[in-house]
């Protein structure tokens, strides 16, 4: 059994690697998406929210549709 206190960490860890995969697939395909990350001032973490484009949505998008660092 897994420590409490260490469950939030490796609950970041599961979330990055998600993430990750998610990227690759995204890229693999070839789809449309927008990666935002918006600092989160009381926890001092980071959100990063994904916006996944339809083909219909990809010439009406304000910003571009490659991920933003």
């Amino acid at each position: 059994m897994m420590p409490a206190e260490k469950v939030p960490v490796y609950n970041r860890i599961d979330i990055g690697i998600f993430l990750l995969f998610l990227e690759l697939c995204l890229e693999q395909e070839q789809a449309p998406y927008r990666r935002t990350f918006y600092p989160d001032a009381g926890s001092g973490e980071v959100v990063a929210v994904y916006h996944i484009l339809c083909p219909a949505q990809e010439g009406t998008a304000q910003a571009d549709a490659r991920p933003s660092v």
